[in-house]
């Protein structure tokens, strides 16, 4: 055997779960620079040891691929960090969010110029129930009339702010609503301090002046650590827009030898008028990539702007979260001519496009504008358009989309949160047990994912309590009462979700998502087997670490044992 074929890492003596159907365990894996060497009982593997490889003993602990979160925020995450978080993963009464509120406009020198704004992320009325409801009067009255104040809501759809920061930011009545930023209206047509959608959310947000403590190098750093100490090998950038200092140091950091994850982009289209102006942040690497195009076709059921068949619930809840006036179906940003000119423009581009749809009404009407083009373009293509958080998709409008071969990608979280608040206040019963129907998509087949969407979710992202979810449909603390029992997913499908569903659906799965010779050596060691425990227990699943590459992300975790003059490393 000749030294190129040694392996310099073998990985043995524990649980390992390949998530090959065709070899779904093994006792041992081989590795050889960046790629799989080997896979396979341990005696065969050990063909490839040399005098130079490094054996890990797993101590009994248990191995999958790493894990790939489809839909996230990467960029976004960090460079939201800096701002103040009044989240209901945190503070648990309004009195702890205004202290938080207050302290930021403390903060702030009138004489200072430009002027410095007091903003909040994560008010969720939902989980922090004595919230008020928000405008600009009673933020002036509240929190200051003199201070530009903006407080944004934990599904990033929604904000309050008061008239001082419409002043600084240079909006005035005379501003047009459009398909990617919505003004709410008092009766004689002033700003009543609402606002929905990104650009208009973005566009507040960009009038403040930079702090001094947004390094953005430093806070991506911290994220991209933090994603690989939850299991990710890949994540991704669902609303990647071009900032050139920014995106310098994203591109400079996928590039260090030590970043911690890999990245692929969507690069956000708002409008209409957006369409042909994309441009990739760099040539394509195995470390970052544009992976598509994102398209934002409803809001969110959090604030009344995802698009649904029948109205959503009257209730004292939905008027403290600025719900358009009932009867109220939500909005869908997009007329379906206009949605079918932009999914065609990158269908012939061999683009994928990942449109955000919470409702059913808008889900429909996706599918309809994907089945259109596929339909209408004659150059067979496998581009796997996908559709994002499904939480309302309808059985029949998930059989559509699998025979399209489009990816669905679920945000069944919202049950271990807003279960409650759905059934009661916002959707009704019959909705909140089929949010998601992760069952109906294995049916008919579809490789489905499922995620989690941080920043505008609360806490940090969890995996295993996502995959938890998904085999149980419960919420937090509760776990007799079930939501859509017949929609549960199986622990096997869960975990697909996360490792070669979710390679299938960024296009990767020749490269990433299983263990299988000839694919990149990403692996996530954790410490405890799933499949024998309780499933109210899955999120108790530390992670140990995660190799990228075949290099690991957290020595830490090792201690060197010398055996027989072989370097051998054991987990502690």
């Amino acid at each position: 055997m000749s030294q190129k074929e040694f392996a310099d890492t073998i990985f043995t003596g524990g649980n390992i779960f390949t998530m090959d159907d065709a070899k779904p365990k093994c006792e041992a894996v081989a590795v050889k620079g960046d790629t799989i060497l080997a896979v396979g009982r341990k005696d065969d593997v050990f063909k490839f040891s040399g005098p130079s490889t490094t054996v890990i003993d797993l101590e009994g602990k248990t191995m999958f691929p790493g894990f790939i979160e489809p839909h996230q925020h990467a960029i976004q995450a960090a460079i939201f960090s800096i701002l103040p978080s009044i989240s209901g993963y945190e503070c648990f009464s309004y009195a702890e969010v205004k202290a938080r509120i207050m302290k930021g406009i403390s903060a702030v020198d009138p004489s200072q110029s430009p002027l410095g704004w007091g903003v909040t992320f994560g008010w969720d009325p939902e989980l922090v129930r004595d919230l008020p409801a928000l405008d600009a009067k009673f933020i002036a009255k509240e929190f200051s009339a003199d201070i530009p104040v903006l407080i944004v809501a934990q599904n990033g759809h929604a904000a309050w702010c008061n008239h001082k920061a419409f002043e600084v930011a240079g909006i005035d009545s005379s501003v047009q609503d459009s398909s990617d930023a919505v003004y709410g209206r008092e009766e004689d047509g002033s700003l009543s301090g609402e606002v929905w959608e990104s650009g208009a959310i973005l566009g507040l947000l960009s009038k403040m002046p930079k702090s001094p403590d947004a390094d953005p190098k430093k806070l991506l750093t911290d994220q991209w650590k933090a994603y690989a100490s939850y299991g990710f090998t890949t994540v991704t950038e669902l609303a990647y827009t071009p900032n050139p200092p920014v995106d310098e140091i994203v591109v400079k950091m996928a590039q260090n030898k030590d970043c911690p994850i890999r990245l692929g982009l969507y690069q956000l289209v708002g409008e209409i008028s957006d369409v042909g102006t994309t441009k990739p942040i760099a040539e394509p690497t195995e470390m970052l990539w544009e992976a598509g195009i994102k398209l934002v076709a409803d809001g969110s059921p959090h604030c009344g702007t995802a698009g649904i068949v029948d109205p959503y619930l009257d209730s004292e809840m939905t008027k403290i979260l600025s719900f358009p006036p009932p009867p109220s179906k939500g909005l869908v940003l997009h007329t379906p001519e206009n949605l079918y000119k932009i999914v065609r423009y990158y269908h012939e581009k061999n683009m994928q496009v990942a449109t955000h749809a919470h409702g059913d009404r808008t889900c429909k009407e996706v599918v309809d504008a994907y089945e259109k083009v596929m339909n209408d373009c004659k150059t067979p293509t496998d581009v796997r358009h996908r559709i994002e958080h499904c939480g309302l998709m309808t059985p029949e409008q998930i059989a559509r989309a699998a025979k399209l071969n489009i990816a669905m990608s679920f945000f069944v979280d919202h049950l271990y949160f807003y279960a409650t608040s759905y059934t009661n206040d916002i959707l009704g019963p019959e909705r909140t047990n089929r949010w998601t129907p992760l069952s109906v998509a294995t049916e008919y087949g579809a490789k489905w994912t499922i995620h989690q969407d941080h920043p505008t979710y609360p806490g940090h992202a969890r995996p295993f309590a996502n995959i938890k979810t998904a085999v149980t449909r419960t919420q937090r603390d509760d776990p007799k009462t079930v939501y859509g029992e017949e929609y549960k997913a199986t622990l096997d499908e869960a975990l697909k979700a996360y490792t070669i569903n979710a390679a299938w659906q960024l296009r990767k799965e020749k490269e990433l998502g299983s263990l299988e010779v000839g694919k990149k050596a990403d692996l996530l060691i954790i410490s405890d087997n799933p499949h024998q425990m309780d499933a109210f227990k899955l999120e108790e699943i530390k992670v140990v670490d995660t190799f990228l590459g075949g290099r690991s992300t957290n020595q830490t975790a090792m201690t060197e044992k010398n055996k027989q003059g072989k370097q051998v490393k054991v987990y502690a």
